[in-house]
C-alpha cells in the first residue's frame, strides 16, 4: 500500500517575527526558526497518521507555502523543499533547493514539469510586478508576452506591462498540472480583455476562449 501524507485540518506555522503564515488543508505541520550561538536552525513538524515527526531544515524558514500541485513547500523568496523530502526526513537536515534570486520572488513550482513562476517588483506605490516563467535551474523566461519580465526593456516599458498581485488573501499564481499553462496573477480568465491573462507557454501566446462566459473551459486547463 502506497504511503501518503494526508491531513484535513489547518496548518499553522509559528515563525520568526515579521514572517508569513500559511494555512492549507493539504499539509499539516508546524515550522519554527530557532537560533544557536553558531548557527540558525529551522524545523518543520509534520503530522502523518497522527504521528508527529520533526524535519530539520538547513537555513531559515521565512514562510511556508504549498505549491499549487502540492509538490513543494516554498520557504523563502527563492528556496523550497519537495514535500517528498518532508514525508521521508531523517536525522540529517534537509538542504533547501533554490531558484535564481535575480528572477524575483518564487510564487509557484510544478516540480514534475520543472517549471517555476517568480515575480519581479517594478513599482511600489502601488505594488506592481512582472513575471518570470522559467525552467528550474535557469533564470531566463520562456515567455515574452506583456506582463513578462524581458531583460533589456526600459523602465517605462516595464511599468506599462506590470500587473497587481497580492499573496495576502488574493488569488495565487499557478502552473497547470500539464505544465503548459500559467496564470501569473492567479486569475483564471481567458477573455480577450483579461490581463495579463492565461499564458500558453509552449506557444508563447495568451489563451483566449470567446465562448466561455463562466470560465469553465478556461478553468479546465488547470485541472
Amino acid at each position: 500500500m502506497k504511503k501518503t501524507l494526508f491531513c484535513t485540518v489547518t496548518l499553522i506555522f509559528a515563525l520568526a517575527p515579521g514572517s508569513k503564515s500559511f494555512a492549507s488543508t493539504d499539509f499539516l505541520g508546524e515550522a519554527r526558526s530557532a537560533y544557536t550561538p553558531n548557527q540558525k536552525e529551522s524545523s518543520i513538524e509534520v503530522t502523518e497518521n497522527g504521528t508527529i515527526r520533526k524535519c530539520l531544515i538547513s537555513g531559515k524558514v521565512e514562510q511556508a507555502k504549498l505549491s499549487t500541485d502540492n509538490s513543494v513547500v516554498i520557504i523563502s523568496g527563492n528556496t523550497y523543499i519537495p514535500t517528498s523530502k518532508l514525508k521521508n526526513c531523517g536525522a540529517n537536515p534537509i538542504a533547501p533547493r533554490k531558484t535564481p534570486s535575480k528572477s524575483g520572488f518564487l510564487v509557484d513550482i510544478n516540480l514534475s514539469r520543472k517549471i517555476y513562476i517568480a515575480l519581479f517588483p517594478v513599482t511600489t506605490q502601488p505594488m506592481m510586478f512582472l513575471a518570470t516563467v522559467s525552467s528550474l535551474g535557469s533564470s531566463k523566461s520562456i515567455v515574452t508576452l506583456p506582463g513578462a519580465y524581458v531583460p533589456g526593456s526600459s523602465i517605462e516599458q516595464q511599468r506599462q506591462s506590470a500587473f497587481a498581485y497580492s499573496e495576502e488573501g488574493g488569488p495565487q499564481a499557478r502552473i497547470s498540472r500539464s505544465g503548459r499553462y500559467v496564470s501569473v496573477n492567479g486569475v483564471i480568465e481567458c477573455s480577450e480583455n483579461s490581463y495579463p491573462g492565461i499564458w500558453d507557454i509552449r506557444r508563447n501566446k495568451k489563451v483566449v476562449i470567446s465562448d466561455d462566459p463562466s470560465y469553465l473551459k478556461c478553468m479546465s486547463l488547470f485541472e
